[in-house]
C-alpha cells in the first residue's frame, strides 16, 4: 500500500503516538495542558454546572448540577426590633439584659437558625447583664450575628472575638474586598459572625438580583459574608468545611452546597425584601415562631434587607452527578490514532483535521476524553519528517 520510503513517516509517528497515549499521565506538564484543552459543553453553563476532577492523571471529569431548588423550602421569618418590641424589652429599651430575656423567650429546641443582622454592641454596659448575654448566646449554639466593617488602611490585627469565624484555606488569587475595622465592634462572643455590610462598597443591581460579597478579608484573615454564614449554619457546618474553588465556586462540605462567584468573592443574590414582622410577636407568641428567624434592627444594613430571599435562594439541594467524561479503552484509543495516521500517510492528508474534530466531537457525545497531545505530536512527526530531504529520510532496506 505504502512505499518503503513512507513506511517510515507512518510507522514512527504512530509509535511515538501509541507511546504517548500511555507515558502521558505520567509527565505533569502535558496532563495540565490537556486538563486545559478539554472543555466539554457543561464549561459553557458555570451558573449551573459544576465540573470536578479527580486525581489529574486520571483524567475523569464529574459534571455536578447545582442549583435546584429544595424539596422543602426553609421556613424563614424575618422580625424588626421596633418600638413595640422595645417597650416589651423592658425600659432599658433593649440593654443586654433585655436582649438575653429574649433570646431566652424566642429560642426553640427545634430552631435551625437564628441571625441578628446588629452587632449586639454597648461599649458602657456593666458585666453583669453581658454575662446574662452571653450566658444565652452559649445556650443558642445555632445563632449567628452580622457586622459591619469598614477599611481605615489602619493595619489592626483581627479582633480574638472573630477567630471562630475565619475561613482557613481560600485561595490568594482572589482580590476580595478588605476590612480592617469594626464600626460597632460586639460586646459577646458568638459561635458564627458574618460580615453584614463593607461600608463606602457599591452594590451593584441587576433586574431583581444584586451583587454581593460572600468573602472579606481583614489582612491575611477571610471572613464569611452574613449570607454565607447563616447558610453554614443553617447546614450544620463551620467556617473550616467550607471548600473555594479558584476556578470560582464556593462548596459547602464536600457533597454540599454549591455557589458560583468571580474573581471577587462575589455573588449575585435577591434583593426582594421579605416585609417584617414585629419581634413583639415572638415575645408574646414564642411558639408560633419559624425554625429559621432574621431578627433584625429598625435600620438594618441594605445588603441584609433581602437576607431571608436570599437564603431562600441559596440554600438548595446538593448536587447531582449527571454526567462523567472519562478516557476511551485503550483499543480505541489506538484505532483513533492509526486512523488519521492512515489519512497522513496517503492522498487524502486533507481529511486529518475533520477527522480528528470528528473523533473529538464523538468523544463529547459519547461522555468521553479524547487526548489531544497523541495526534498533534504524530502530526507534527509527520510533518517533519515530511521535510527531510529524501537522502536523509529512513530508509527500509530488503533483506
Amino acid at each position: 500500500m505504502f512505499s518503503p520510503r513512507l513506511r517510515f513517516t507512518l510507522l514512527l509517528p504512530i509509535l511515538v503516538g501509541a507511546g504517548l497515549l500511555f507515558v502521558l499521565p505520567q509527565v505533569p506538564p502535558l496532563v495540565a495542558l490537556e486538563h486545559r484543552a478539554f472543555y466539554p459543553p457543561e464549561r459553557f453553563h458555570p451558573e449551573s454546572r459544576y465540573l470536578e476532577s479527580g486525581p489529574h492523571e486520571d483524567f475523569v471529569l464529574k459534571v455536578h448540577e447545582f442549583g435546584l431548588p429544595p424539596d422543602h423550602p426553609a421556613n424563614i421569618g424575618t422580625y424588626r426590633i421596633d418600638q413595640e418590641t422595645l417597650d416589651i424589652m423592658g425600659t432599658d429599651q433593649g440593654d443586654p439584659l433585655e436582649w438575653a430575656q429574649l433570646l431566652r423567650q424566642t429560642r426553640l429546641p427545634d430552631d435551625r437558625l437564628i441571625v441578628v443582622t446588629s452587632s449586639l454592641s454597648w461599649p458602657d454596659a456593666l458585666e453583669i447583664p453581658l454575662r446574662a448575654l452571653q450566658d444565652q448566646i452559649e445556650q443558642t449554639p445555632c445563632l449567628v450575628v452580622g457586622l459591619r466593617g469598614e477599611l481605615l488602611n489602619t493595619a489592626s490585627p483581627l479582633p480574638p472575638e472573630l477567630a471562630s469565624s475565619v475561613i482557613p484555606s481560600v485561595p490568594e488569587s482572589l482580590t476580595l474586598p478588605e476590612i480592617d475595622h469594626l464600626p460597632v465592634p460586639p460586646s459577646v462572643t458568638a459561635r458564627l459572625f458574618g460580615i453584614s455590610e463593607v461600608r463606602g462598597l457599591k452594590i451593584e443591581r441587576e433586574g431583581q438580583r444584586q451583587r454581593l460579597p460572600m468573602l472579606v478579608r481583614w489582612e491575611k484573615h477571610v471572613l464569611p459574608s452574613l449570607q454565607l454564614a447563616s447558610l453554614l449554619t443553617l447546614n450544620d457546618l463551620s467556617p473550616g468545611d467550607l471548600i473555594v474553588d479558584p476556578v470560582g465556586y464556593l462548596r459547602l462540605g464536600r457533597d454540599g452546597l454549591i455557589i458560583p462567584i468571580d474573581s471577587s468573592g462575589f455573588a449575585f443574590l435577591p434583593c426582594e425584601e421579605t416585609p417584617p414582622r414585629s419581634a413583639s410577636q415572638l415575645q408574646i407568641y414564642p411558639t408560633r415562631g419559624e425554625t429559621t428567624k432574621i431578627i433584625e434592627p429598625e435600620h438594618p444594613p441594605i445588603p441584609a434587607r433581602a437576607l431571608a430571599s436570599q437564603l431562600q435562594a441559596l440554600n438548595g439541594k446538593p448536587p447531582e452527578l449527571v454526567k462523567t467524561y472519562e478516557r476511551w479503552p485503550p483499543l480505541v484509543e489506538l484505532t483513533f490514532l492509526v486512523l488519521p495516521a492512515l489519512l497522513l500517510a496517503g492522498r487524502r492528508r486533507w481529511l486529518y483535521l475533520p477527522v480528528i474534530l470528528v473523533i473529538t466531537a464523538t468523544s463529547l457525545v459519547f461522555s468521553r476524553w479524547f487526548l489531544l497531545a497523541p495526534p498533534l505530536a504524530l502530526l507534527v512527526l509527520h510533518l517533519i519528517l515530511q521535510r527531510l530531504p529524501r537522502g536523509d529520510r529512513p530508509q527500509a532496506t530488503r533483506s
